[in-house]
């Protein structure tokens, strides 16, 4: 709309004092790809002297403002569903890795287990037969 280019764009979006950006920018973090309000847009003219009269070429900025905010506010909703899923997933995380740590209790507790369960080693032919007892140590 102003005959800028794309870098020229981004070289002053990142030049933008923060409180500009904040109003100049539809969507200022969490999207890679960032619009300009029509505020930003005045800033930009003003800064580079290009006139600027608030609409698009062709008069159709109404339909394209509002197509726009569509757009915007369903990249919102998807950005919050993923937010919400990453959460979920550092959740299963936390379970998994703990249903983990039971399993390797449970493991060394059924060892201890089957060690204890194991019966006693039997005397030798011989000493039974003869009556030999063994000391215990």
């Amino acid at each position: 709309m102003l005959g800028f280019s794309a870098k020229t764009i981004r070289r002053d979006i990142a030049s933008m004092p923060d409180d500009v950006r904040k109003m100049s920018l539809a969507c200022p973090s969490d999207v890679p790809v960032m619009s300009l309000t029509e505020y930003g847009l005045k800033w930009l003219a003003e800064k580079h002297g290009v006139p600027f009269s608030g609409s698009s070429p062709d008069g159709s900025s109404g339909r394209q403002e509002e197509k726009q905010e569509s757009e915007n506010e369903l990249v919102l909703s998807l950005l919050e569903q993923l937010r919400q899923k990453d959460i979920q997933i550092a959740e299963k995380d936390k379970q998994i890795a703990q249903l983990m740590e039971q399993a390797k209790n449970y493991q060394v507790l059924l060892q201890a287990q089957q060690v204890l369960s194991l019966p006693a080693p039997k005397r030798s032919f011989f000493k039974r037969l003869f009556g030999i007892h063994e000391e215990k140590e």
